[in-house]
């Protein structure tokens, strides 16, 4: 049924079944800042795992719980393919030469809220002290 409909994959809508809480789930489409998918999730760069910001309480931090287990984002498929992006992704931006705008496309590209994985990407940058205009 379209209203218990959530843009999600295959995998994940179908781990989500009829399940639909009463506040909702995260909506990864959401054209306000403050909804979008950044406002409730974080990652655990060790693990991969997705987890709920530390600042979240109330409805919205049973939102993004709710989202995480229901959806299974993180089940094992997830989690590897998360690790292995970070790996390769922390490869490819230590290797760029620091000062070098080449490269600044590339990036730009895999952080753009267009292309998978861009979350996870952004918060790499940031811990490599890589700042990128706010999108």
């Amino acid at each position: 049924e379209w209203t218990n409909w959530i843009l999600a994959c295959h995998t994940c809508n179908g781990a989500k079944l009829k399940k639909w809480p009463r506040c909702g789930y995260v909506d990864p489409c959401a054209r306000r800042r403050t909804e979008h998918p950044e406002a409730y999730f974080d990652f655990d760069m060790t693990t991969a795992e997705i987890v709920p910001r530390a600042s979240l309480a109330g409805p919205r931090r049973q939102r993004a719980i709710q989202t995480i287990d229901d959806l299974g984002l993180n089940g094992f498929h997830h989690l590897k393919k998360r690790t292995q992006w970070l790996v390769a992704a922390a490869r490819a931006v230590g290797s760029t030469p620091d000062g070098d705008p080449s490269w600044y496309p590339l990036i730009l590209f895999f952080a753009s809220r267009d292309t998978g994985l861009s979350s996870i990407t952004r918060k790499l940058l940031v811990e490599r002290g890589i700042s990128l205009p706010i999108a």
